[in-house]
């Protein structure tokens, strides 16, 4: 958790970006790259309302909510903080948006990033060889969502357990790596298993099986297993859009690094999802 001294001076960077900023977007992500990729998607989604020519990391998710409470009664400018999903979204009692504060609507960031006519649109870039039509049909999108979905929605139903009952095991920063099986960004359905069968031993060994069955019930409730589930509920950053971007580089040899990917998308992606925001920035 970050000190109060420096998450302040975090936040107070905004006042120094007044004459370029209509609004004052603080977001969690601090690692390289990502204010760029937030503020691509939310000029867009404000372009005709708000100037967004830059937005401000303040860390973790306690981070940015704490601040939103500290600040949300006392603004004097457009101010909206966002966070994450992730599996909160499987719980009843969640944190949801309010004044002042957006919570996304998917798992993180990267599940808006994951428009599949852009990702077309980066193979036809990537290969200067393959035709258009050749590529999307070597990558098959179809086939990946068919041979994935399901083994991850229900992954990711028994992290929402763990997580909710026994918050200090492993989730979902286990590596999508130790899932798959070859290059063809498919998980492996026995390694998926194994998985699933790891975390419900560990879980029946700290909590009983009424408590579990009562979680796993109102969370089978809230996610449904179809496609588009796939894209709320399971984390893009750490196992979709790796497993896509497996695919990805079988097929063009693609030299792109993720973080260019990613900002690549975030310039083009549809940002539908994140149009609601709109509706609860700070004024």
């Amino acid at each position: 958790m970050l000190p109060e001294r420096s998450l302040a001076a975090k936040s107070a960077k905004s006042v120094l970006f007044e004459d370029f900023n209509d609004i004052d977007i603080y977001i969690e992500d601090t690692a390289e790259g990502y204010e760029k990729i937030f503020k691509e998607l939310f000029s867009r989604v404000f372009q005709g309302h708000y100037k967004v020519s830059k937005v401000f990391p303040l860390g973790d998710r306690c981070a940015v909510v704490r601040e939103h409470r500290k600040q949300c009664s006392n603004l004097k400018r457009p101010t909206l903080f966002v966070v994450d999903g992730d599996l909160f979204l499987m719980q009843e009692n969640r944190l949801r948006s309010e004044r002042g504060l957006f919570v996304l609507p998917c798992y993180c960031v990267e599940n808006i990033l994951l428009d599949i006519d852009q990702i077309y649109q980066l193979l036809n870039e990537e290969s200067h060889v393959i035709d258009r039509d050749e590529l999307i049909h070597k990558f098959n999108y179809t086939e990946w969502l068919e041979d994935n979905y399901t083994h991850l929605l229900y992954l990711f139903i028994e992290y929402g357990i763990s997580f909710t009952l026994t918050p200090e095991l492993q989730t979902v920063s286990y590596p999508i790596t130790k899932l798959v099986s070859s290059d063809k960004g498919i998980v492996d359905k026995d390694k998926i298993e194994k998985r699933i069968k790891y975390l419900g031993n560990e879980v029946s060994r700290k909590v009983s099986h009424e408590k579990i069955d009562a979680v796993r019930k109102k969370i089978e409730s809230i996610v449904p297993i179809n496609h588009d589930s796939l894209y709320v509920y399971v984390s893009a950053k750490d196992y979709l859009l790796p497993l896509l971007l497996t695919r990805f580089r079988t097929i063009t040899k693609s030299k792109a690094t993720n973080i260019n990917i990613k900002l690549r998308l975030a310039i083009r992606c549809n940002v539908e999802l994140l149009n609601e925001s709109k509706k609860f920035v700070a004024t």
